[in-house]
């Protein structure tokens, strides 16, 4: 097996481990439906009287307040630790990239030559043939 062909195939498998290894996770969206219709065959659900609904919203809005300030400072902190994050993501994205680069110009310089080496010949044949 020749060296140059050896190599393409390493190569090739690199990549693919790489892209298979270096592969972010994929992250879901949480979605909080509160509210659905009600069909025909649905009994439908006990609702809170006025003043239940008032009180439940005074202390739901202090709750809420501490709630964000809590959350507030949560993404604080996260949004540091994604920073860091993304940017060795890229780091990992351009080294990948680069790769895979290198691997197309590899695969790519065998037929580039021989196909220089047609072009030189005939270049060759066709000043033979003028000059004779």
């Amino acid at each position: 097996m020749e060296f140059r062909k050896m190599m393409r195939t390493q190569m090739v498998v690199a990549g693919l481990g790489m892209a298979l290894l270096c592969a972010g996770a994929t992250k879901a969206q949480e979605i909080v439906n509160t509210r659905f219709e009600d069909g025909p065959n649905v009994a439908a659900m006990a609702q809170p009287t006025p003043m239940q609904a008032k009180a439940e919203a005074v202390s739901g809005a202090q709750a809420t307040a501490q709630a964000d300030q809590a959350e507030l400072a949560t993404l604080r902190a996260t949004d540091t630790a994604s920073t860091e994050q993304g940017s060795t993501q890229q780091a990992l994205w351009i080294g990948t990239f680069l790769i895979w680069v290198g691997a197309i110009g590899i695969y790519f310089c065998g037929p580039a030559k021989r196909f220089a080496r047609e072009i030189r010949s005939l270049r060759e044949k066709y000043n033979v043939a003028r000059e004779a």
